[in-house]
């Protein structure tokens, strides 16, 4: 019989200086330790907690280090900062910080923005982190981060402000995280000049006086990718009690940007678009997506479902329903090839799908019916595919093709049109 000997296994050691750095890090208990919420953070070592009982804090505050300012009990409601004798932003977090991150706060009836992070032409700050914060009823933005490297917001409420709920301008890497941006009197989230990575996921901005979503730069090289996975953009311009706001105003309104990526949003009932891409320097893939009922309300005779124009790369949709639109479901002009394999564009006010000046065409397993114009229009394009798609009871044309380089149809059905079932 032989016994195996296990070696034991090896511990790791901190070093006396990782040691003694540890034990620098406090946590400060206000109003315990530190009678005000600003008096924490003077007291406070970069790296260190401020921590905050539950109550309402008549303080500015001003951040000019790096730390955590969070409410002790978890929840944003429990610890309100409001305006007391002074008034203007409510939280500052001056330029060149390192890291900040506030967490379970609610910071509301601010004159200017609830929080205000970075300057523009200040030195950066590196790290940004918004965790289960409310920012509403400010006279400007909910939130205004400018001129930062990394920015997160996870579980954030930015509701009701005068201007947007979040502005971010000049943040290398915007990341928000199952936020709600809504009932701001501008937009939900205006994302402007920012050169790295924007990505929304479960993002609720709705019922904004102007888009939901807005994401441009101001000037050539547009680097700006965008990431939306879920979320629901609707009725941005669309106010209760039937007041309308901006006549151009979308569910997501993406403006000369880069790369976008699009899977499982949804955006119904906005004054104009439901999606606009305005430029895009690389590919759009649009996956599982819907839009419907876009310019309905306002009998905006512009809005379509989707609408986008000016790609540089290919453009794909896949499983993306566009019906009941005031427009059309789908308008796509000036872009490279276009893909479209799955979905419905149907009960539009005009086409289904309209497609002009565009490279090849593949649309396969699609289905439009009883559009206001025609089901399916491409002009001026280059090879076009129609394979195993329906099209059915359009006003005008079943398929309208006019000024393609070439068609081929494969087990296509297309019956009971207005006017041709093929107009080639």
């Amino acid at each position: 019989m032989f016994l195996t000997r296990r070696s034991a296994p090896r511990r790791s050691f901190l070093t006396v200086e990782q040691l003694e750095a540890r034990a620098m890090l406090a946590v400060i208990l206000v109003p315990e330790q530190e009678g005000s919420i600003q008096d924490g953070i003077n007291a406070a070592n970069p790296g260190d907690t401020v921590s905050i009982r539950s109550g309402t804090y008549h303080e500015q505050l001003f951040i000019n280090k790096s730390l955590t300012l969070q409410g002790r009990s978890g929840l944003a409601s429990k610890v309100v900062i409001t305006p007391g004798q002074d008034d203007g932003d409510g939280i500052t977090v001056n330029d060149g910080v390192a890291s900040v991150a506030l967490c379970n706060l609610r910071v509301t009836g601010w004159d200017q923005n609830g929080v205000k992070i970075g300057f523009l032409g200040e030195d950066p700050v590196d790290r940004v982190v918004i965790k289960n914060v409310i920012a509403d009823f400010n006279g400007d933005d909910g939130i205004d981060i400018e001129n930062a490297a990394v920015a997160s917001l996870v579980a954030v409420l930015a509701n009701k402000n005068n201007d947007d709920g979040v502005d971010a301008e000049e943040v290398s890497a915007l990341t928000i995280q199952a936020s709600k941006l809504n009932d701001n009197g501008d937009h939900g989230l205006e994302g402007f000049n920012n050169d790295g990575l924007v990505k929304l996921i479960a993002v609720t901005a709705q019922r904004n006086f102007d888009d939901g979503i807005f994401v441009g730069v101001e000037e050539s090289p547009a680097a700006t990718d965008v990431v939306i996975v879920g979320g629901n953009f609707s009725s941005n311009g669309v106010l209760p009690g039937g007041v309308f706001g901006a006549e151009s105003a979308d569910g997501v309104n993406l403006d000369f940007v880069h790369d976008i990526s699009i899977t499982g949003m949804v955006a119904n009932g906005n004054h104009e678009d439901g999606l606009d891409v305005d430029a895009a320097t690389g590919k759009v893939n649009i996956v599982g997506s819907v839009f419907q009922k876009n310019g309905v309300a306002a009998e905006d005779d512009a809005a379509d479902g989707l609408d986008i124009d000016n790609v540089d790369g290919k453009t794909t949709l896949t499983g993306v329903v566009a019906q009941w639109n005031f427009d059309d479901g789908l308008e796509v002009e000036n872009v490279a090839d276009v893909v479209i394999t799955g979905g419905a564009f149907s009960f539009n006010g005009s086409d289904g799908i309209s497609l002009f000046d565009v490279g090849d065409v593949w649309v396969s397993g699609v289905a439009c019916v009883s559009n206001g114009s025609d089901g399916l229009q491409v002009e001026e394009a280059g090879f076009v595919t129609v394979k195993g798609s329906t099209f059915l009871k359009n006003a005008d044309d079943g398929i309208d093709l006019d000024a393609v380089a070439g068609r081929k149809f494969i087990g296509v059905v297309s019956l009971l049109n207005g006017d041709e079932n093929f107009e080639i």
